[in-house]
C-alpha cells in the first residue's frame, strides 16, 4: 500500500478543496487538509509520509518548524504559495500562482 500525503493549509479556501478534490480523484492517499497546527505536527511525527503538501502562508514561526520536522523527517515537500512575491524555502519545491491542481499531482506522482 502507497504512503499517504499530508495536506497542510493556512486556510482552508477553494485551492485547497481543488487540490484535494484532484488527488482524491488519482487515487492519492491524503491525510488532510489540515489547518490546526498542532494536528498537522503530530501527523508529521506520528504516520509513516510519502510527502508533504503546503498550501498558503503560514506565519514565520509555524513554516521554520514545519521547515525543521520536515527536513529531520527527510520529508520531501511541495509549497503551493499564495503569493507570487513570496520566498522560496530553499529545502522545498515550490509552485506560484496560477496554478493547476494536477502539478500537485504530477509532483506526487515522483515521490516513491
Amino acid at each position: 500500500m502507497t504512503k499517504p500525503i499530508v495536506l497542510l493549509a493556512a486556510q482552508l479556501d477553494f485551492a485547497v478543496d481543488y487540490v484535494a478534490s484532484v488527488l482524491k480523484k488519482r487515487d492519492i492517499q491524503v491525510i488532510g487538509p489540515l489547518n490546526d497546527m498542532s494536528h498537522a505536527i503530530r501527523v508529521l511525527l506520528t504516520e509513516d509520509l510519502r510527502g508533504a503538501v503546503i498550501m498558503g502562508a503560514f506565519r514565520a514561526e509555524d513554516r521554520e518548524r514545519l521547515a525543521e520536522i520536515l527536513a529531520r523527517q527527510a520529508l520531501p515537500c511541495l509549497m503551493v504559495r499564495s503569493d507570487v512575491q513570496a520566498e522560496q524555502d530553499k529545502d522545498s519545491a515550490a509552485l506560484f500562482p496560477p496554478f493547476a491542481a494536477f502539478q500537485v499531482a504530477d509532483w506526487i506522482s515522483t515521490l516513491a
